[in-house]
């Protein structure tokens, strides 16, 4: 099979060149870098696993990210290699929110076909990873947020990781801003820096019906629509687990929120007690209080019934918003429950 280019980004002058089966780098490294166009060199990065979609590959500030069969990996001119995935893929058993797009997009870049959707951008100090899931599940595609600003004031691989730890920041809960366009994959996706800000887009590139083949924007600060399809958000927490040997007892959960719309819509907490999870938006479900004169934010604890308080082996949340953006907010999920044995 013949070597496929995936694509090529900038860092600092030097190039990284991604390859379906080997990173490169394109650099001049005689002495102080001469500008001659015979002192560039192609460097390997890292000839044992390639980027898997051609568009899986962005950069930041001295740094540039890519997708592989072991997750998202961050590189810098130095060349130094670091796997930012690890809360979010298991590559050891083909776990995790990665694990579907991650083999599909591998086959297709293997193959040589156009079957590859995981998307990635750096907007502001956030990289951006879009992905489907296995359709089998009817599960819409999403994207997952690394917020870096902690570590915006660095560059290089040193922007993306925890100075204290050196290890990966914490990754936001999955999104879902298309599961009304008929579960379109997300394509390209990138920023616009105007006058009012820095407008964040993403493209649908599927074009099975009128509502596909076009961009939509993220995050609008006063629509909860744009070119007038419903831009419906879901995020789910990590589940709640108790320690070793020992089981849940779910009791109420303290939500900070901000809801201030009266009517178009409902933003709830909805509850999933399985390993999979099935979350059950008819009875363990809690619609969150409408406060207009919350501008910001409420707390707002919302109580566990009896019956539903059984033992489980972990519990998951789902904050769901059919709402205008700008009307509804989740901020934190606080859960108290009690510990039984097994």
């Amino acid at each position: 099979m013949p070597r496929t280019c995936m694509g090529i980004v900038d860092i600092e002058g030097a190039a990284l060149v991604a390859f379906n089966d080997g990173i490169f780098m394109f650099a001049n490294q005689r002495g102080a870098n001469t500008g001659e166009d015979f002192d560039y060199r192609m460097f390997t990065i890292n000839d044992t696993r390639g980027c898997i979609s051609c568009l899986g590959l962005t950069s930041g500030d001295g740094w540039a990210a890519y997708a592989t069969t072991e997750g998202i990996i961050v590189v810098d001119k130095g060349r130094r290699e670091f796997n930012i995935s690890g809360d979010i893929h298991n590559p050891s058993d083909g776990t995790g929110d990665l694990a579907y797009e991650i083999l599909t997009s591998a086959a297709s870049a293997a193959g040589d076909t156009d079957d590859q959707y995981l998307s990635m951008a750096a907007m502001g100090s956030r990289l951006l990873v879009g992905v489907r899931q296995d359709p089998s599940l009817g599960a819409a595609p999403r994207i997952l947020a690394y917020d870096f600003s902690p570590g915006a004031d660095a560059s290089g691989v040193e922007e993306l990781l925890n100075p204290e730890t050196k290890r990966a920041y914490i990754w936001h809960p999955p999104a879902v801003y298309n599961a009304t366009l008929n579960l379109s994959p997300i394509g390209a996706m990138g920023s616009i820096r105007n006058a009012s800000g820095r407008p964040d887009y993403v493209a649908y590139d599927d074009n099975s019906g009128p509502a596909d083949g076009h961009i939509e924007r993220l995050h609008h600060p006063t629509l909860a629509t744009d070119n007038g399809t419903a831009v419906t958000s879901y995020a789910v927490t990590a589940p709640v687990v108790g320690q070793e040997y020992m089981s849940l007892s779910p009791q109420a959960i303290e939500a900070t929120h901000r809801r201030v719309a009266t009517s178009g819509g409902a933003s709830s907490i909805d509850l999933a007690n399985d390993q999979t999870p099935t979350f059950n938006t008819t009875t363990l479900t809690r619609v969150l209080n409408v406060d207009a004169a919350k501008l910001h934010f409420q707390k707002q604890v919302l109580p566990i019934d009896q019956t539903q308080r059984g033992k489980t082996d972990m519990l998951w949340m789902q904050w769901r918003c059919s709402m205008t953006t700008t009307a509804a907010r989740i901020w934190r999920l606080v859960l108290r429950y009690t510990e039984l044995e097994n």
